[in-house]
């Protein structure tokens, strides 16, 4: 807890306590009013129970009123810690992502070439990168992917599609804490690297 919260709190004990003492005080002013016998006395301590009335009413109202601010301050901190931590996740995701598509680019290129004029748009790349941006999206869900070194993992997914992973990536350079692919994954994977894959028929 900070500091700041540590004072929130206890203002807000502090004031609690006030409007409990406040209210056992007014009771008591309540009842030897009621039981006077002089209507002057009853009305002087009439008067003090309206004081005491109102006392503990501003107290719950500023009790309430702090409570909502810390509440206010926590969520938005919160808030701002949630997205933080999406911006790293996405950040993380977009480096990993081109790192590996600049190598699948570079091993596709060949079997690019082997189309000829208009069909080289149709080369069979795409399920390249729809199984890694897949493969990307289930590592980017556990908690600890922000942990996890983006250097090897750049290796790992490399090595995942078959292909040679950057020089500066090798795998060795750290240990390898990259969970497994899903079975789902790793088949994509497998499909994206033979091309068997066909565009889908979006018409």
């Amino acid at each position: 807890m900070s500091d700041d919260a540590a004072i929130a709190e206890r203002r807000e004990q502090m004031l609690g306590v006030l409007a409990d003492r406040t209210l056992a005080l007014a009771c008591a002013v309540q009842e030897r009013a009621l039981a006077a016998e002089d209507a002057g006395e009853m009305a002087r301590l009439s008067g003090a129970f309206a004081k005491l009335g109102r006392s503990m009413r501003q107290s719950l109202g500023l009790h309430a009123r702090l409570v909502a601010e810390r509440r206010r301050a926590e969520a938005e901190v919160k808030n701002e810690a949630a997205q933080a931590h999406l911006t790293a996740v996405e950040r993380r995701r977009t480096r990993v992502r081109r790192a590996v598509e600049r190598v699948l680019e570079s091993e596709w290129e060949p079997q690019a070439a082997e189309y000829d004029g208009d069909d080289a748009d149709d080369a069979p790349f795409w399920p390249w990168l729809e199984a890694l941006d897949e493969r990307i999206e289930d590592l980017a869900q556990a908690e600890d992917f922000l942990d996890l070194d983006p250097e090897p993992l750049i290796a790992r997914l490399c090595e995942e599609f078959g292909v040679s992973p950057p020089s500066h990536t090798a795998p060795g350079t750290a240990p390898d804490t990259t969970p497994g692919a899903t079975p789902e994954t790793a088949r994509r994977a497998s499909a994206a690297r033979t091309g068997a894959p066909n565009r889908p028929d979006t018409s």
